[in-house]
């Protein structure tokens, strides 16, 4: 499907989410109702036309790309065995990785010890498994939802925590020392409120109340079998 189909198709939901009417779009065109149907029908307009529209809803057409792009991205989750399949090739592993968290064909070649025919198969393996597009010229484009993780309990949170009855949230990516020092700062918050809630509930009756134990870390990490083919 082209891009300004795509681009008509968000901003037909984009209409209908506000409430917008073809009479509506028509009036505010000046136009007839029956050239805006016969427009949207088309699924294709000048970009002038998709700029007036785009104005009418209170967006500009980047606003309406990025939804689009959003849309278009429905992976939130692999399947079992797409995860199975990922812990048990490292290097393609580590290449999702390093891709879900912006690193380019460029940048991974420059750090780590991959040859470009091989780094080019892990991306097309990922690109097979919905998690990105491979584009001509070895560009990447994600197509996972914004609330992609990896499944709880599941083949990739057990390679990095083996403990089956640990029950954790994992989470990695790239940040600078400011934004690091907001998490730190939040984790101080956290550790506020468990003492906060401890003392409350030392008042409840000890049958109602269970041992718990609360974990908080931020560091910089990676794997070290990853860091076997770093540069």
């Amino acid at each position: 499907m082209s891009q300004t189909r795509q681009l008509v198709q968000t901003l037909k939901k984009v209409l209908k989410s506000q409430g917008f009417t073809y009479k509506d779009v028509a009036h505010g065109l000046g136009i007839s109702e029956a050239s805006v149907k016969r427009t949207f029908a088309m699924e294709s307009m000048s970009l002038e036309r998709l700029e007036q529209i785009c104005l009418m809803v209170g967006k500009e057409i980047a606003d309406l790309v990025y939804q689009m792009d959003i849309e278009q991205r429905k992976i939130y989750e692999l399947t079992l065995a797409q995860e199975t399949e990922l812990v048990n090739d490292p290097k393609c592993l580590l290449v999702a990785h390093l891709v879900l968290n912006g690193w380019e064909f460029s940048d991974i070649l420059e750090y780590y010890y991959f040859e470009e025919t091989e780094l080019t198969q892990h991306l097309v393996k990922l690109d097979n498994l919905g998690l990105l597009e491979l584009l001509p010229l070895n560009r990447i484009k994600l197509r996972i939802s914004p609330h992609f993780s990896w499944r709880r309990d599941g083949p990739i949170q057990q390679f990095h925590f083996a403990e089956p009855d640990e029950k954790l949230r994992i989470m990695a990516g790239m940040l600078t020392d400011e934004s690091a020092k907001v998490m730190n700062d939040k984790f101080e918050e956290l550790t506020l409120l468990f003492s906060e809630l401890y003392r409350k509930d030392r008042e409840v009756p000890v049958e109602k109340r269970k041992n718990y134990g609360a974990v908080l870390s931020i560091r910089p990490w990676l794997v070290p079998l990853f860091n076997t083919i770093r540069k």
